[in-house]
């Protein structure tokens, strides 16, 4: 089974606008962390787009001061799921509630 449908069929959801975030908990810390950024292209059309909100998310999660042996534990799938392309500061704020409510 891949890591994308044990994360869908097992995994924990959390909620936030406009991002679903699917987490599981691993118990081997040896393995590596994984972080799946999806967006929709049923919601964005263009590539260019996607691209866009996906370099965001990921900017947003690198700049968020989390200590990085708390992702060794667990597997990430983080959806974008509204058609509005945010701007890089509400998907910051997002990330930082969503993040605080996987790790707190």
């Amino acid at each position: 089974m891949k890591i994308t449908d044990k994360l869908y069929f097992e995994g924990t959801l959390v909620r936030y606008y406009p991002f679903k975030i699917y987490y599981l908990k691993v118990d081997d810390k040896s393995t590596d962390t994984s972080v799946v950024i999806s967006v929709p292209k049923k919601l964005h059309k263009k590539a260019v787009t996607r691209n866009l909100i996906r370099r965001r998310i990921r900017e947003s999660i690198r700049s968020q001061k989390i200590n990085p042996e708390i992702f060794k534990s667990k597997h990430l799938m983080i959806i974008y799921s509204t058609n509005k392309v945010e701007k890089y500061g509400n998907i910051c704020k997002s990330i930082e509630i969503l993040f605080n409510k996987i790790y707190n």
